[in-house]
């Protein structure tokens, strides 16, 4: 992902016909109120992790009817170019905010130092 003009993400949508009643068990850890407005899970990956191993964590949150959408910063952008990583988290919110997802709950999963930057400009995104 050497062109920062477009980001490369994976989103996934649950089957339109999931029954959210029959999947919440008591010992399940999702509840969604509104089935109108879906919670959307971002999943940031550490450092150089490759899309097939973040998907097995957004499984997880697939198989509950949630939305996933994982994306993973380019490493150069971590260590070398962080000016970049402000792009990227407004390209972010831009993006949810393109699919209507700004009234959706919004629940991030960071994973390591990688993640946990990329969060940090998301989120300085989120509040401008």
């Amino acid at each position: 992902m050497a062109d920062l003009d477009n980001l490369e993400y994976y989103i996934k949508f649950p089957n339109p016909n999931f029954n959210y009643n029959q999947n919440n068990s008591d010992n399940d850890f999702v509840f969604v109120v509104n089935e109108d407005k879906i919670p959307i899970i971002l999943l940031f990956g550490w450092a150089g992790c490759q899309d097939k191993y973040l998907s097995k964590y957004s499984q997880i949150y697939e198989e509950k009817g949630l939305i996933t959408l994982r994306y993973t910063a380019p490493v150069k952008c971590l260590f070398w170019k962080r000016y970049q990583m402000i792009s990227i988290g407004q390209k972010l919110v831009k993006l949810l905010i393109d699919l209507n997802f700004e009234t959706h709950p919004i629940i991030v999963h960071c994973f390591s130092n990688g993640g946990a930057f990329l969060y940090q400009n998301f989120s300085m995104a989120l509040e401008k």
